[in-house]
């Protein structure tokens, strides 16, 4: 919360120069600081598409935003000491409502909405696939290792924790006999670097192009996702020596 509250330095250097006798100076200002708040929170939204993000960057600006407007009409008042405690609340509320979305998707992946997935996943990866996905569409790495019934994954989070690329980790799999498969959006950060990457050293193939309504029947089921998320689903085929059974 100490860095949220940095976010007010400007409203307060505005009720400074007001009590200063600058009230001329420090209308204007807050004013601009407001508009100045709203256009960049407007030019980063169109980029973050993912979880709770797009949310926090309308709730944080737009407080912010209220705050110098409220300032610009009377700038002795004291607004950012009502603004932050109000911040914190909102941000409480967001992350309720995020836990209670959860709750209600797991809850709508039943058993028969999981033996579809199963029955999908088993046409769309060979036995013995090892999948690498991403947690920014929910949690599909457990879903894929406890239901599926042929494969396994890690997640990029892991990879990046082991300081270990997609490419690196899906030659270790293929050494070891494994089916290294990608799970990720249509809208991954960085995804065309990624697949070219991985081109170098794999025949990168579409296994599966999963439009958003089918993402559940592929262990995909995020809550901030209500409509599903556009998937792709790559088959990395190693250009080394052939993949062989674990024995």
């Amino acid at each position: 919360m100490a860095d949220t509250l940095k976010t007010f330095f400007s409203p307060a250097l505005v009720r400074r120069l007001a009590a200063g006798r600058w009230v001329p100076i420090a209308r204007p200002l807050a004013v601009v600081f407001a508009a100045l708040i709203v256009a960049g929170a407007g030019a980063t939204h169109e980029d973050a598409t993912r979880g709770a993000l797009p949310m926090l960057l309308i709730l944080v600006p737009g407080v912010v935003a209220a705050a110098a407007l409220v300032i610009a009409a009377r700038p002795a008042l004291a607004v950012d000491a009502v603004a932050a405690p109000v911040l914190a609340l909102a941000l409480v509320t967001l992350s309720c409502t995020r836990t209670a979305q959860g709750l209600e998707a797991r809850a709508s992946f039943q058993r028969p909405e999981m033996m579809r997935a199963r029955a999908t996943f088993a046409q769309a990866v060979e036995p013995g696939a090892v999948v690498i996905t991403t947690e920014d569409v929910g949690r599909p790495g457990e879903n894929i290792d406890y239901y599926s019934h042929v494969a396994h994954a890690l997640y990029l989070t892991d990879l990046e924790r082991w300081r270990m690329s997609v490419a690196d980790a899906a030659e270790l799999l293929a050494r070891g006999g494994m089916k290294p498969y990608l799970l990720i959006p249509t809208s991954q950060p960085g995804r065309a670097k990624m697949l070219d990457e991985l081109q170098k050293r794999f025949s990168v193939e579409l296994a599966a192009d999963i439009p958003a309504p089918k993402a559940m029947d592929h262990f995909v089921a995020a809550a901030f996702y209500p409509r599903g998320i556009h998937m792709e689903l790559f088959r990395l085929r190693w250009q080394g020596v052939s993949e062989h059974p674990v024995p």
